[in-house]
């Protein structure tokens, strides 16, 4: 092969390969950096070897597999930052935001072993959560409306997301990545949510006199604030939606793409399962460090007012505007095909807007593409120059 043809086809893949991004907002939710972290500390009010021992096991089999890390505490011991159960023995509960929840383990007709048992189950293997993470591991997303007491407000809130579910599935084929099956709406009666009274602290929900959503995808990570009253709009929905489908390179607040998960079980037929459809590999080192990189690319944001993200997949508007009535003649008859129709401009976001599918073979930077690889073929072309005798 005549040289100079090899130096060309080396930069273009050179070039290629350091542009295209295979990933989208969503295969980021399935990749578990152990940024969302549970911690489950149990406080003991007496200690021995066997105690320990049976704490530990029951803990072990019930945690095996989840985001959750469980610590048993000597009495008289002290966690820094986390206040000290006045009555033991009991358990605390801390999310990765550092928000806490203290539980008695001291529950009448139930041994310790019992009462510590049920919580760590609840925690990590309810019905909802299993459910959830099925859901998930097709649907591009699942909005979460938890209802309140009040009718009326359920309703308009249903409709918020019925309309924006509907505008998110117009949009997928505009999307950088495929996603098969829409974002579907998953709906909790105040009856529900205080029953799980953990999901109600996971998600900060205080309050029942207005509607909360929270949008859920990936292995039960949370896009964006959980939403209440007024917050629940279409424009918001679409907002946080559209981010989920955006491609990971997207120029957004990075927090968006390191939001907590719920604390959860991902079990090995899980990951095995999502590792087919997903096309990669979310547990394997090389994806972890490459996520890293991405989500930490403008560096980690701590503090700050979180912005609505503005995202855009090829959608235009057409505004058609009558002409200045001095530019028509009074005994014309308006003809429509003589109106003007404007094209409404929209700031260029993550996709530039197109007629086809986006998809990673045609979303690569052009110029950036064209500059590196002419810049590797003029080299290589002075290298084999010079090389001549």
């Amino acid at each position: 092969m005549n040289p100079r043809f090899k130096i060309m086809v080396i930069g273009l893949l050179l070039s290629s390969s350091v542009f295209a991004c295979q990933y989208n907002v969503r295969d980021i939710g399935f990749v578990d950096l152990k940024l969302s972290t549970y911690r489950l500390y149990v406080f003991l009010a007496e200690d021995n070897a066997d105690l320990r021992s049976q704490y530990r096991s029951l803990l072990a089999e019930t945690l095996d597999e989840t985001n959750v890390v469980a610590e048993l505490v000597s009495p008289g011991s002290h966690i820094q930052t986390i206040a000290t159960p006045e009555q033991l023995p009991a358990a605390v509960l801390v999310s990765p935001n550092g928000r806490s929840l203290m539980r008695p383990l001291n529950v009448p007709d139930k041994t310790v072993a019992q009462t510590l048992t049920e919580l760590a189950t609840q925690l990590v293997h309810s019905q909802f959560k299993t459910n959830m993470l099925k859901q998930l591991s097709k649907h591009f997303a699942a909005v979460l409306l938890i209802e309140s007491e009040n009718a009326q407000k359920n309703q308009q809130a249903a409709l918020s997301i019925e309309v924006s579910l509907l505008h998110i599935q117009q949009q997928m084929t505009f999307m950088p990545k495929k996603i098969d099956s829409p974002p579907v709406m998953v709906k909790l009666t105040v009856e529900d949510i205080q029953q799980d009274s953990l999901l109600q602290w996971e998600l900060g929900v205080t309050q029942h006199e207005t509607p909360t959503v929270a949008i859920l995808y990936g292995r039960l990570r949370t896009m964006g604030p959980v939403l209440t009253g007024d917050d629940v709009t279409e424009e918001s929905l679409n907002a946080y939606l559209g981010v989920i489908g955006a491609d990971c390179e997207c120029d957004l607040d990075r927090r968006l793409l390191h939001s907590p998960m719920l604390a959860h079980h991902w079990s090995r037929s899980m990951y095995e399962a999502m590792t087919q459809t997903l096309g990669f590999d979310p547990e394997h080192p090389e994806v972890k460090m490459e996520i890293s990189q991405i989500i930490t690319a403008q560096g980690f944001v701590a503090t700050g007012h979180l912005q609505t993200p503005d995202v855009t997949f090829g959608y235009q508007e057409f505004v058609i505007e009558d002409p200045p009535l001095s530019q028509l003649d009074s005994n014309e008859t308006h003809d429509v095909s003589k109106v003007a129709v404007v094209k409404k401009e929209l700031p260029q976001k993550c996709s530039e807007p197109m007629a086809e599918p986006i998809t990673p073979s045609n979303q690569w930077p052009l110029v950036s593409l064209f500059v590196m690889a002419g810049a590797i073929i003029l080299a290589g072309l002075i290298i084999v120059r010079k090389r001549k005798p």
